[in-house]
């Protein structure tokens, strides 16, 4: 499943998940970020897109628990 948080663009998944995904947004690789967490960076009308192709909007908060593997099931 491919998250936003109309910031930043994730995945719970695979990595080549996200990739495929921000491929299909047209976004350039230079703007994902290989940290402990990695992520894209959303701007512009990538983010509607991204909505519109189904990633799912969550907040800031539930971004990072997510990513840190602490949404017990539930991302609410």
């Amino acid at each position: 499943m491919i998250y936003t948080d109309d910031i930043h663009l994730i995945t719970n998944k695979d990595i080549n998940e996200l990739h495929m995904f921000a491929q299909k947004l047209g976004i350039d690789k230079k703007y994902f970020q290989n940290k402990k967490y990695p992520y894209y960076d959303l701007f512009g009308r990538k983010i509607r897109l991204a909505k519109k192709l189904g990633a799912q909007k969550v907040s800031t908060r539930q971004i990072k628990k997510i990513l840190t593997g602490k949404t017990y099931g539930s991302i609410k």
